[in-house]
């Protein structure tokens, strides 16, 4: 039996993002992974778990830029060195999602699922 909480399956998604805290400055962490809940933010940071913040997550092909934002909360930490199996970073959960940043976020996981 395995220990997974997640409602909707992650894909591998490796993009530079941008997480601003709601009481705090804005941080350009690694997006590891992502689904329609969440995703998993590689950075050094000490963010704590509740913390709500918005994330921005900027795509661009040629000219075209594509932008998905969203409204997060911060619902697991990892810590340096507590688990060597895993990446320093923060889980995050979305909480509120516009429905053009649902529909470019559900196509990148669509896409990702093909490869």
């Amino acid at each position: 039996m395995t220990d997974e909480k997640r409602k909707r399956k992650r894909v591998v998604f490796i993009l530079e993002t941008k997480f601003t805290p709601d009481q705090g400055v804005p941080i350009h962490p690694t997006i590891r992974d992502i689904s329609m809940g969440g995703m998993f933010l590689i950075t050094p940071e000490n963010i704590a778990v509740g913390t709500m913040g918005k994330i921005e997550i900027t795509l661009r092909c040629g000219v075209e830029q594509k932008t998905v934002q969203a409204q997060c909360k911060v619902v697991r930490r990892v810590k340096p060195f507590s688990d060597r199996s895993e990446q320093e970073g923060i889980g995050v959960e979305i909480t509120e999602i516009d429905p053009d940043s649902s529909i470019i976020l559900f196509n990148i996981i669509k896409y990702q699922n093909m490869e």
